[in-house]
């Protein structure tokens, strides 16, 4: 079974779904649970693209992302190690805290912002209580180039378990 969303899609043959999906084309899928394992990691083509923003930089936001994964026990794992390798490889090694987590590198030309701490967990919002380590909620992306913030977004796509949608321009909170 696959979870998505408040969704829950029973991975079955495709024989026992009824559908006559054999007369509309060719599959060379025995099940769902096939068809999705294909599709999954193939990069989903927006209808928008990178563009500069009005304060003369490059933007992109997603809302909603989470980096964890279900560990062997059932329970979400692993993405505040995910999120430590993106700063990293990005050298964001500048931190502080505003109105959301700011990560950035020496010369400002990549900005990360998140509304929850994927490392503690802690979110920005005082009233929220329950820490979810991995979870980055809403994420706000700043470059100075469109090639590096390209480079950036793969690498965030790869680490993200979810992510509810993705826009061009940043996310504000």
């Amino acid at each position: 079974m696959l979870a998505m969303g408040v969704f829950v899609f029973d991975l079955t043959k495709m024989s026992d779904l009824n559908l006559d999906y054999e007369s509309d084309y060719e599959s060379d899928y025995e099940s769902l649970n096939d068809l999705l394992r294909d599709f999954i990691g193939r990069e989903i083509d927006y209808d928008f693209k990178i563009k500069k923003s009005i304060n003369g930089r490059y933007e992109w936001g997603f809302d909603l992302t989470d980096f964890n994964d279900y560990n062997q026990r059932g329970e979400l794992d692993g993405g505040a190690l995910k999120f430590k390798r993106l700063i990293r490889k990005f050298r964001l090694t500048n931190y502080s805290v505003n109105k959301g987590f700011t990560w950035s590198n020496d010369d400002n030309s990549l900005i990360l912002i998140t509304s929850n701490h994927p490392i503690t967990g802690k979110s920005c919002d005082d009233a929220k209580t329950e820490r979810e380590p991995g979870y980055l909620g809403l994420v706000g992306v700043t470059c100075t180039s469109a090639e590096l913030l390209e480079e950036f977004i793969k690498a965030f796509r790869s680490c993200a378990s979810y992510i509810r949608e993705e826009s061009n321009y940043r996310e504000y909170f």
